[in-house]
């Protein structure tokens, strides 16, 4: 039984390469690939296992800093700080109807809280997230929480 060979110039062999490779790392979930492709003092692994999530809006509701209820829209995308005590993630912020600069959503996984603090400003706000929205942002977490449980692991 004779195989066909089917031969390949450089371009169509790296494309292989690159298509076959994108393919796996898709499959992976946070942890896999946290484990296998990042030492563990790195902070974020986000190309791959977050890509799901990234350009998704998550809608919270928080008090203003006049005790007024408030709802803040998030669209995600990327993480800049990965911490079991201050995870933060970076992305668009509308508050209000205001899109307005801050330093992103802080997840603290040990007290269970999600925060949100406007850059130049003392305010924090304690966010509760919209039911409508919470099982898509469950599911960063439980993304975000593998890559910090492999990360312990690893060490």
């Amino acid at each position: 039984m004779r195989k066909k060979v089917t031969p390949l110039n450089e371009d169509e062999s790296a494309k292989k390469i690159k298509d076959i490779t994108i393919s796996a790392l898709n499959e992976m979930d946070g942890a896999t690939l946290y484990n296998a492709s990042h030492k563990a003092n790195e902070p974020t692994v986000q190309e791959y296992w977050l890509k799901e999530y990234k350009g998704q809006t998550f809608k919270f509701y928080g008090e203003d800093g006049m005790g007024l209820i408030t709802h803040i829209l998030f669209t995600f995308d990327k993480v800049t700080k990965l911490d079991k005590n201050k995870t933060i993630l970076i992305g668009t912020v509308i508050f209000n109807d205001t899109q307005i600069s801050g330093d992103g959503i802080i997840v603290n996984f040990e007290k269970g809280e999600v925060r949100y603090h406007e850059r130049g400003n003392r305010y924090s706000y304690s966010l509760e997230t919209d039911n409508r929205t919470a099982p898509l942002w469950n599911g960063l977490l439980e993304q975000l929480k593998m890559a910090l449980d492999n990360r312990k692991s690893s060490k």
